[in-house]
């Protein structure tokens, strides 16, 4: 069986040479004008070339399409590069593909349908695991609204012995979505307050114990923290005290800076 550019073309050829015998026999309704002959005559050469023509107009939709879906490609590839391969469902449709694409794609391994309406490149869940790729994915839940906090920005920071089960994430007063993995607290964020990691947006040190201080945690979580992050040099008393403050965790704060000037 030929190519579909083939049979269209053979189909064109043949339509053609029953036009040119129904003209002859004097059966098409073109046999009353003196040039019929002429006319499928010419057809018939037109024909000739249908096959290249056909063939020539397949090839550059076939490139166009080809590119196209390139450029589509590239577009999520982009987005999704700087969050470890995840992506969403609105953000590839918003790049240019169809749910009934994306269907397609996770149908042939291209990508991984890590829950409802999030994705990931296979390429990327080939490369070995990073210590905080699940955050990337709670941070795409929330429509990049989540900000990695509490417990849980204490474990990104390495501070402390806090290893929460659940996800904590601060979100704006009007998040309404709900996860039982998930503990939402609401509050507004000052830009010194929160810094950027691969994929998800997480608390300072400072802000991260504070925090979790005034969401009680236990004391020698918070002692072990703010021990460690003065240890290192990373934060000072006077900015421990500051997100204390802003955070209604004071009396904690003081606590944990008393214990370790014993």
């Amino acid at each position: 069986m030929g190519s579909a550019p083939t049979r269209i073309a053979d189909r064109l050829r043949e339509r053609a040479t029953v036009h040119t015998i129904a003209t002859e026999s004097g059966h098409s309704p073109v046999h009353h004008q003196p040039d019929a002959k002429l006319k499928v005559t010419f057809s018939l050469v037109h024909n000739e070339n249908a096959k290249l023509q056909v063939t020539l107009s397949f090839a550059l939709t076939s490139l166009t399409t080809w590119l196209r879906g390139g450029m589509i490609h590239a577009r999520l590839w982009r987005r999704a590069a700087s969050r470890r391969g995840y992506f969403t469902a609105s953000q590839a449709l918003e790049d240019g593909y169809s749910y009934q694409a994306q269907h397609f794609h996770v149908s042939r391994g291209n990508w991984q349908r890590i829950s409802r309406g999030i994705y990931r490149f296979h390429d990327f869940a080939d490369l070995p695991a990073e210590e905080h790729d699940h955050l990337v994915r709670w941070t795409l839940w929330s429509g990049g609204r989540g900000v990695v906090s509490h417990a849980t920005a204490l474990t990104v920071h390495d501070l402390g012995v806090a290893n929460p089960a659940e996800i904590h994430l601060t979100v704006p007063a009007g998040f309404r979505r709900r996860n039982p993995a998930v503990i939402l607290h609401r509050a507004t964020l000052e830009p010194d307050e929160i810094e950027e990691r691969a994929g998800f947006v997480v608390t300072t040190p400072p802000r991260a114990i504070a925090e979790s201080a005034a969401d009680g945690i236990d004391q020698d979580v918070i002692d072990s923290a703010v021990a460690e992050s003065l240890d290192r040099g990373t934060v000072t008393k006077r900015q421990l005290l500051t997100a204390a403050q802003r955070a209604g965790a004071e009396l904690a704060m003081e606590r944990s800076l008393h214990a370790g000037t014993i």
